[in-house]
């Protein structure tokens, strides 16, 4: 993540999580706190909603690109993560394995 907003310039506070890694909290709350960011989680079945938006907008295209995403948030079950101390040196070695 920090890589991706040095590239981009663009910093963000939350980080979105969809898919089946969705519902892995120990996996999430992981990110939370490496990324030190909030982690909300999504459905696990992300393909299904953007298949529901593309309807949504075939079938009622008077609907806005916000009016489609507040009708799918309000449609499933959120979670949000915040970022903890990690555990002693566990940045590190991520930070580690990422670079081999």
């Amino acid at each position: 993540i920090e890589s991706i907003e040095k590239i981009s310039g663009i910093h963000r506070d939350t980080v979105y999580i969809g898919g089946g890694g969705a519902r892995n909290t120990r996996l999430c709350q992981l990110i939370a706190d490496i990324v030190k960011k909030k982690v909300v989680t999504c459905s696990s079945e992300s393909t299904s909603l953007g298949n529901i938006a593309s309807q949504i907008l075939y079938f009622e295209p008077e609907k806005s690109l916000a009016d489609i995403r507040d009708i799918l948030r309000c449609s499933i079950e959120q979670h949000e993560y915040s970022g903890k101390t990690c555990e002693s040196g566990l940045l590190g070695k991520y930070k580690k394995l990422i670079q081999k």
